[in-house]
């Protein structure tokens, strides 16, 4: 049995966590993780760019509305393109806009720090500058073998969990061949 990789997902602005409930209660928070099982995610490949997005504890998915109203979720994905999420790359290196399918619009933190997570529009001119608490980085709590694999910023795969940042993820095709260039 194969076991996935699971991250921390934090935004640049506040350096907070994405964090599901300590228990389940079906919502997100934006909280200083702790490597507490709730603010620890894996990344179910869907073969198509996308992801499931799970946390440890409860292994619920962050899931946007049904209806796009700003908010996302921490639900069973019942196979909704709004549970379905992709990583975008930004000019700086290690740093992604979580962006769901169905509404493309992406994962946000609070301008002001609120302790929420929310689903908003990103101009493709907003940088981890100008609007850096729309722009994640992760952070490798636990290795495994499934999952988007990390990169440091050397492009070499990362070994040691005590590292900060994950500088690139490898791509991985509809086919599941997975290559080791960076993204």
């Amino acid at each position: 049995m194969s076991s996935y990789m699971y991250f921390e997902i934090k935004d640049v602005r506040h350096d907070k966590g994405l964090t599901a409930g300590d228990v389940y209660d079906g919502n997100l928070y934006h909280q200083v993780p702790d490597n507490r099982k709730n603010a620890q995610w894996k990344f179910v490949n869907l073969g198509h760019g996308y992801y499931h997005i799970f946390d440890l504890k409860h292994n619920k998915a962050l899931v946007a509305g049904d209806v796009y109203d700003g908010h996302v979720y921490h639900q069973d994905p019942h196979g909704r393109l709004n549970a379905e999420w992709k990583l975008v790359n930004t000019e700086t290196p290690g740093i992604y806009r979580i962006v769901d399918r169905k509404h493309n619009h992406t994962l946000v933190a609070g301008n002001i720090y609120d302790g929420n997570v929310y689903h908003g529009s990103v101009s493709e001119e907003d940088t981890p500058d100008s609007q850096s608490n729309a722009f994640w980085k992760l952070i490798l709590r636990q290795a495994g073998e499934l999952g988007p694999t990390p990169f440091k910023e050397d492009k070499r795969q990362v070994t040691d969990l005590s590292k900060d940042v994950v500088f690139g993820l490898a791509r991985q095709y509809d086919k599941g061949v997975q290559t080791s260039v960076a993204i």
